[in-house]
C-alpha cells in the first residue's frame, strides 16, 4: 500500500519567499498552529511544490515582481490554488486585483493576521458556503478616497436634522384635509 494523505494529515501551506524574513517568520508560527509548511524560493521549486504536494494555500511573501512570476506559475498549474499575498509595497493594493490574489496583507509583520488569514482560508466550509474571488483582509484607506460614499452610509452627525418647530406640510400626512383620497370602514358588501 502506497504512502498516501490521510484525511487528518494538516493543510500543505506552500510559502513562496524569495528571500528570508529578517523580522518575524511565517514558517515557525504556521507549523505552531498545526499546519505542514512548505518553502519554495524560486518558482521553479514552486512549480515543483505544486506538481508534487496537495497544497491548500499559498502565501506569497514577496515583492511585485516575484509576485507576477509566482502568479504565472500559479495560473498555469493544474487547479486552482488561493493565493494570500503579504506586502507593504505602496502599489501592493492597486496591483493585488491586477495580479489575481485571493487576499492581501498590507503588514507584513503582523504574523498574527498572517496565520488569522490562512485558518479563515483554510476552515471547512459547508457546502452553500463559497468564496468570493477577492477577499481583501484588512483596511485599504486608499481605496476609499475620492469615491462617493453610498447613500445613507455617512455618519449620523453629516445628516440633516429635523427642525422640530418647523410648520408640517399637511399634504405628506394621511391626515391631509385636501385630499379626497380617504380610507373607508370596510363593509360587507365590498
Amino acid at each position: 500500500m502506497g504512502r498516501g494523505k490521510l484525511a487528518t494529515d494538516p493543510p500543505i501551506v506552500l510559502l513562496f519567499a524569495t528571500s528570508l524574513r529578517t523580522g518575524a517568520d511565517y514558517e515557525s508560527a504556521l507549523r505552531e498552529r498545526g499546519y505542514e509548511v512548505l518553502r519554495a524560493a524560486s518558482t521553479r521549486s514552486l512549480e515543483r511544490w505544486l506538481r508534487d504536494a496537495k497544497v491548500a494555500l499559498v502565501v506569497l511573501d514577496c515583492g511585485t515582481n516575484d509576485s507576477e512570476r509566482a502568479i504565472r506559475v500559479l495560473n498555469s498549474a493544474a487547479g486552482s490554488v488561493p493565493r494570500l499575498w503579504v506586502s507593504s509595497s505602496p502599489d501592493a493594493p492597486a496591483q493585488s486585483g491586477r495580479l489575481g490574489v485571493t487576499a492581501l496583507l498590507i503588514d507584513p509583520d503582523d504574523v498574527v493576521a498572517v496565520v488569522a488569514s490562512v485558518a479563515r482560508f483554510l476552515a471547512p466550509r459547508g457546502p452553500v458556503e463559497r468564496s468570493h474571488p477577492f477577499l481583501a483582509d484588512g483596511t485599504n484607506p486608499a481605496r476609499t478616497i475620492g469615491r462617493p460614499r453610498p447613500r445613507g452610509t455617512g455618519p449620523i452627525a453629516a445628516r440633516p436634522k429635523r427642525d422640530e418647530h418647523a410648520e408640517r406640510d399637511p399634504s405628506t400626512s394621511w391626515d391631509d384635509p385636501t385630499s379626497d383620497w380617504k380610507l373607508r370602514a370596510k363593509t360587507n358588501g365590498d
